[in-house]
């Protein structure tokens, strides 16, 4: 597991979030960044005097911050997993893994169930039937994985 955070991480996280731009009264500029995840930092930039803004200038402080909030966040991540991965036992591993599953298999199953419920009523489906085809083969690998790790934490042995 790599143990830095780089520069190409907070580029890649700005470059895929959206940075919205305001101007409050005559002198402060506001950014918004939200990650893709939906994640927002919200900073502010001023001036003294109304005839010295300049919106690209107060733009990139306001950037310069929220990337420095980021390689925060980022290293808070990366130091938790990090910490977890050294911490939790193989059987932990896989409980939190088992967890994972579960919640994502039950989110699959539902969007699955919607677009049968779909095609029993005769309406279009939000993937096309080559993708539809494949969820259903995707969801039944699924549940065999998370079948197959439940009973090897039935049978887990200290």
């Amino acid at each position: 597991m790599n143990n830095t955070v780089t520069q190409q991480q907070i580029d890649e996280i700005i470059e895929n979030g959206k940075v919205e731009v305001m101007k409050l009264g005559e002198k402060t500029t506001l950014v918004k960044f939200t990650s893709k995840e939906g994640f927002e930092i919200i900073e502010t930039s001023s001036c003294v005097s109304a005839e010295n803004y300049n919106e690209e200038i107060g733009k990139g402080i306001c950037l310069e911050r929220i990337k420095n909030k980021l390689w925060a966040f980022e290293g808070y991540c990366l130091q938790k997993e990090l910490y977890n991965a050294s911490c939790l036992t193989a059987k932990e591993r896989a409980e939190i893994e088992l967890k994972q599953l579960t919640y994502r298999t039950g989110k699959l199953n539902a969007f699955v169930n919607k677009c049968n419920n779909l095609i029993e009523n005769g309406e279009l489906i939000p993937v096309s039937e080559e993708q539809f085809a494949l969820l259903v083969l995707q969801l039944g690998a699924m549940n065999a994985y998370k079948s197959l790790l439940k009973t090897r934490l039935e049978k887990w042995e200290d």
